[in-house]
This record gives C-alpha cells, structure tokens and sequence, in this order.
C-alpha cells in the first residue's frame, strides 16, 4: 500500500494522509491470508514514484495499492486503486466522499474490495474486527491520526512527547479508544517507562482484545522486566494469533516462544513470514538469525545474520552477532575478523554488549 497523496488544500492537514495510510494498513494487516507490506517498507515511495511495475519487482509483491487523501471542514474524499504488479491492470478501483466518521467504514469496504479482488477469503472474525469502529469522536480519530503521521519513536525517540501527547488527546476525546491505548503503550516503551507501557497496553486489551500490538507490549514488558515469565508467554501467543501482519510480533513473540509453544519449524516460519512484510529490516534478520541459532541451524543463522550485516553496515552489533554464530561454528580467524570490524565502527563511548565482545576475544 503506497503513501497516500495529499490534496488537501490546508498544509496543515498534511498530517491527515499518512494518519489514513497507517491506518488503512492496520486493516489491511488483519487478514491473516495477505502479507502487507509495512509502512517503514514503502515511505520511500512518498515522494518519487516510479513506475508501478518497478515498485512491484523491487518489492517482490503481485499487487499494489495507491490512493489520495483530500480533507475539509468535516469531509473526507478518498480515492484507491489496486493494481497488478505484472500487468498494471486495474483490479479494483473507487472514489469516497464520506464525513469524516464514516472513514472506518471505507476502509473495512476497501480491505473487503482488495480481499475479493485477491480471492482471499475472509474469515468471520475478521470481518468483525475489520468492521469493529475503533472510535465515533472526530476529535479523538484526528488526535490520533497526528501520532500515526509520526515517525517511529523507537528509532526517532525525539518524537517521543509529542505522540504521548497526540495520543492522550485521543483518549482524552474518547476513553474508549482501544487502538490509542495500545499506541500509548509502544510509546512509554521506547522511552522505557515501564509501569505506564503495562498499564496503557492492559488498558488496551481490556477495551480490545484483539489487539495484537498490546499483547506484544505487555508480553516483552512482563518477561523483560517484571519477571512474568507465564504471563508473558500467554501474551506472545495473543500477539501472534492477532497480529498476523505485524513483523516484530510476529518475529520477537517466536523468539520467546521458540522451544517451549512453538517448535523451531513454526518459529522459523513466523520469522520468514515477518522478513516478507519488511524485508528491509536488518532488525528483523537479526532476530531470525537467533531463532535459527536456537534452533541449532548455525548456516542458516549466518546467513541472517549476514544479511542484517547488508541493510546495516553500520552497526557494530550485527558484526559481534554473526561472530556468535561463527564461534559456535568453531572458525576462530572469522571470529576474530568480525570483532575487529565490530571495534573499528564501535565508538569510544560505547557500551552495550562490550563484555561479550571482550569474551569472545
């Protein structure tokens, strides 16, 4: 799904575009038979566009989907096209002129148009969740499509106050708004507010609890820091059930649940199913790379490895994970290769993970 143009008049509804593309693709990502790509994967289409074949091959997907977005004074017109990514025939295509509260229910008709146009079939509950209205407050939708306009605060932390207060505007308009709470809770996680993260994500289940990105939350947070081991696997298990598009619930739920509720095979899997939503992540190869490792396949680990090394180059730690994987293969010289490289982009005030390096050495 392609960042949606802007034709609202007003520059200060820029915003309102990339809100209604994040959450359009959060729909989407509840069909558990398509794989979406996620929205880090294709903003770099925001601006220069090239032709809708080039996108396709370069993204290894059949489809794609682009759109507009014009917003003013309460009405919202919104234009979506699904396309093949071989032919550029048109599946699918529609003009919508709604009020803006009637937004959720043009994007459950697109997700339904684009499930039929890809004979998908679409399970009970997941044309309730895709119906499910998240809100009836104008105010609390615009407060936060603002925080989804935003750019990830766990790698941009410097965005960090201004989602918490976009979101709590949301609740503030709507105490009911389920999806808000759960952004609130990523949100005091990357600032590592941890009290507040398992609060603002039970909150979410509570009003929700089909929200994949709550359970995962409360999953890393119970078992990272609260030493809930049972109640943290009881919430990867959620978080994979019902985040069948989300990549890191998908890979980081595996990973701890990787030999004990799922077996290396269904592990990998999910890691594979998550590297396709986002295949440009270097986090997400490291992460399959230690479900490989768990898994004892150590080639396969080395190559994950090597490719997070490849999207990232300039990361110290992806050179010390793949001389992990390189010690227990019992290659010392390419042990000590990878560390060297891992020093030499490391700088002085370096800290994370430096003891294991000074093992390894």
């Amino acid at each position: 799904v392609l960042p949606f143009d802007n034709l609202s008049l007003d520059p200060d509804n820029a915003y309102f575009a990339a809100g209604i593309h994040g959450s359009t693709l959060s729909q989407l990502a509840k069909i558990r038979d398509l794989v979406v790509l996620s929205r880090s994967s294709v903003l770099q289409y925001a601006e220069n566009r090239p032709p809708i074949a080039e996108i396709a091959k370069a993204l290894k997907v059949v489809t794609v989907m682009e759109g507009s977005v014009r917003y003013a004074n309460g009405r919202v017109v919104i234009t979506a096209q699904l396309i093949d990514g071989k032919t550029d025939a048109h599946l699918w295509s529609d003009e919508f002129n709604r009020e803006l509260t009637d937004v959720f229910a043009v994007q459950a008709e697109v997700a339904e148009h684009i499930a039929t146009a890809m004979q998908v079939q679409l399970l009970p509950e997941e044309q309730a969740r895709i119906a499910n209205r998240p809100t009836a407050s104008t105010e609390a939708y615009q407060h936060y499509l603002h925080a989804l306009s935003l750019p990830d605060t766990r790698i941009f932390p410097e965005y960090i106050p201004l989602s918490i207060e976009s979101l709590k505007r949301a609740i503030a308009a709507d105490p009911l708004f389920a999806e808000a709470y759960a952004d609130l809770a990523l949100t005091y996680y990357s600032r590592r507010d941890l009290d507040m993260t398992v609060e603002a994500a039970q909150k979410a289940i509570e009003l929700d609890p089909t929200l994949g990105a709550a359970h995962l939350m409360l999953g890393v947070t119970l078992g990272n820091y609260f030493a809930r081991q049972g109640d943290a696997r009881a919430a990867f298990l959620r978080a994979i059930d019902f985040g069948p598009n989300d990549p890191e619930s998908l890979i980081i739920a595996a990973r701890n649940l990787v030999g004990q509720d799922l077996d290396y095979a269904d592990a990998v899997r999910l890691g594979n199913r998550a590297i396709a939503i986002e295949p440009d992540s270097a986090f997400l190869y490291t992460w399959l790379g230690f479900i490989n490792l768990d898994a004892r396949d150590l080639m396969a680990a080395a190559e994950s490895m090597k490719a997070a090394i490849r999207l990232d180059p300039a990361s110290y730690e992806h050179f010390l994970n793949l001389a992990i994987v390189e010690y227990l293969s019992g290659d010392p010289s390419a042990v000590k290769e990878n560390l060297d490289r891992a020093v030499a982009i490391m700088s002085s005030g370096a800290t994370y993970r430096v003891d294991y390096i000074a093992y390894l050495y």
